[in-house]
């Protein structure tokens, strides 16, 4: 994309309205202050500078201008942030031609392309639409989430990406199509490949950037052999255990609500779209993970879970509970009417979803209840309340909170409160919902000591002109004191450093593009560690007295997060 794009949207956006609508932002002097969206400060410690048009948080040391923040507070990438803000500004994105659109570009456009073909087959299908109609979704309700269908056929989607003049190993790596295993769709060549999604209703998955990444189907005919729901695989855009269905759309009512409706499936939440309920979002179909609160969290703290009012309902409930009350957010539970899923009760009641979210009750309530209705003696009782519910309270990040539930504790089943306040010291925390075992950190070549070894070799084959280009560029951004740093560091190191880098650029052959983008590196980490000490020096000037140290700092901080930017785009 064009630096003038980003340049046109920068200058039609104020970055006190795009901030201002995540932050409440005060005046400041020449500034405005907020409170930080990253942590849970009570002090504002939030700057935007509408003359700069960055931004600066010294409580995370976290800053840039509005493309970063957007990425920070909605969680995508660059070109990510450049769709949200293009389209806020008005500006259109457009493409010289598809050969000089890159790779990533090209699989996104993949995926748009089988949008269409799923929502043009639905249209066409009466059982499709039917179907639909039968589980009480409008036609709004279909083009908002672009619901679509495949067609019960083995290669109409394959063929269809091919006669676009998409390649197979493209139309794979987007998960759309399979490679045949079975006797029966072994062929040669491009025919050995059958389309992923087969007589389903397709509801395609979106980043919070709204680009489609991923696909859900579910199976229309009952005769279908194969799973009753089925995702597209993990893929360079989507991994099922980082995506929230229907986020992209909710957003922005969850931060206005300042909360979160977690269903299971996208029936349910699109049907609570459909009532109003506009703030909800899915899991499709996998368990709660970190990474899915961890991306809620960045819109709101709080969540109502809202599952199957039967076991596994209730299990899912609790399942990942554990994970958002040690990220110290705030769940409360729905509860049902005994046979109905969000989407049954929807359609046969609205009025009830509604009245059951406003209901809701925090985890630990809702728990308990379901653990004194379950006991069969005072003794059953006990051992539950020890080993089931006291660890949910051992998250709990508030003192004052465990206090509140072990007196509520104490009144509802007439356990002593000492007994229990004794229990939850000893009370073992549930182990994580998706533990993971702790990674092994791998020894790696830093940047500069691949620019370094790039320097060594370009030397050692005679090319003179492109080392001495790089010890140049080195020495005007960061002058010659810095220059022999690097250099002597690496000359201790020489031998390892040509034998990988050589490797890594194939035998040694280092193309002034190569070299070009590791002097972009090795500025652009130099300058993060700066802007980190910057960061640091702020903090203590904000406990002075000195208003001009201060905002020099402050201007210093925005200067260089500036260059890292521009740095970051050339990466």
């Amino acid at each position: 994309m064009p630096s003038s794009t980003v340049d046109k949207i920068k200058e039609r956006l104020d970055i006190v309205e795009v901030i201002g609508s995540y932050v409440k932002l005060q005046k400041a002097g020449r500034h405005y202050k907020g409170i930080s969206p990253f942590t849970s400060e009570k002090t504002p410690s939030f700057f935007v500078s509408p003359e700069k048009g960055l931004f600066y948080c010294f409580s995370s040391g976290r800053g840039g201008d509005i493309f970063t923040f957007v990425q920070e507070m909605d969680g995508v990438d660059f070109e990510g942030a450049l769709k949200i803000l293009a389209e806020r500004a008005g500006v259109p994105l457009v493409y010289e031609s598809q050969e000089k659109r890159s790779e990533r570009d090209r699989l996104y456009v993949v995926l748009e392309e089988a949008v269409r073909f799923f929502e043009k087959n639905f249209n066409s299908s009466t059982e499709a639409q039917k179907y639909i109609e039968n589980r009480g979704v409008q036609m709004g309700t279909v083009r908002l989430f672009r619901i679509g269908y495949a067609p019960d056929a083995w290669r109409n989607l394959y063929e269809f990406l091919l006669a676009k003049k998409y390649t197979t190993a493209e139309i794979a790596r987007v998960g759309l199509i399979k490679k045949g295993e079975s006797v029966s769709v072994q062929r040669s060549g491009e025919e050995n490949f059958y389309d992923t999604f087969r007589d389903r209703i397709i509801f395609p998955i979106k980043d919070t950037a709204g680009r489609i990444i991923a696909f859900s189907g579910r199976v229309l005919h009952t005769d279908n052999k194969g799973p009753k729901y089925l995702n597209s695989p993990d893929s360079l855009f989507f991994n099922k255990s980082e995506t929230l269905y229907g986020l992209n759309i909710a957003k922005t009512a969850i931060r206005k609500m300042n909360f979160a409706v977690l269903v299971e499936g996208q029936m349910d939440l699109c049907l609570s779209h459909q009532v109003g309920v506009t703030n909800t979002v899915a899991t499709s179909g996998t368990a709660l993970t970190t990474n899915h609160l961890k991306i809620l969290q960045k819109v709101s703290n709080r969540i109502i879970m809202a599952f199957d009012p039967d076991n596994a309902g209730v299990s899912a409930s609790l399942r990942g509970a554990d994970l958002a009350l040690s990220l110290g957010m705030e769940i409360k539970v729905a509860s049902l009417p005994s046979g109905n899923d969000p989407a049954d009760l929807i359609r046969k009641n609205s009025q009830e979803w509604i009245e059951a979210l406003k209901n809701s009750q925090h985890l630990i309530d809702f728990y308990l209840e379901k653990i004194v209705a379950a006991s069969s003696s005072p003794r059953s009782l006990g051992n539950d309340i020890k080993n089931k519910l006291l660890p949910y309270i051992r998250l709990l990040h508030s003192a004052i909170e465990q206090s509140h539930f072990i007196q509520k504790i104490s009144d509802k089943t007439g356990i002593k409160e000492s007994a229990l306040w004794e229990d939850l010291k000893k009370a073992k925390v549930h182990e994580l919902s998706m533990k993971t075992k702790p990674s092994v950190k791998e020894l790696r070549l830093s940047p500069s000591d691949f620019l370094m070894g790039a320097y060594f070799l370009l030397e050692e084959e005679t090319s003179k002109k492109l080392s001495e280009e790089i010890r140049d560029k080195i020495v005007a951004s960061l002058g010659e004191k810095k220059w022999e740093e690097l250099y002597d560091t690496a000359l201790k190191k020489k031998e390892i450093l040509l034998i990988k880098t050589a490797e890594l650029y194939d035998g040694g052959k280092i193309k002034k593009s190569d070299a070009d983008c590791l002097v972009t590196r090795v500025l652009y980490d130099f300058l993060k560690n700066e802007y980190e000490n910057l960061g640091r020096l702020l903090k203590e000037a904000e406990k002075g007295d000195d208003e001009e140290v201060f905002q020099e700092i402050l201007k210093k901080c925005f200067e260089t997060r500036k260059t890292i930017d521009a740095l970051g785009r050339e990466l």
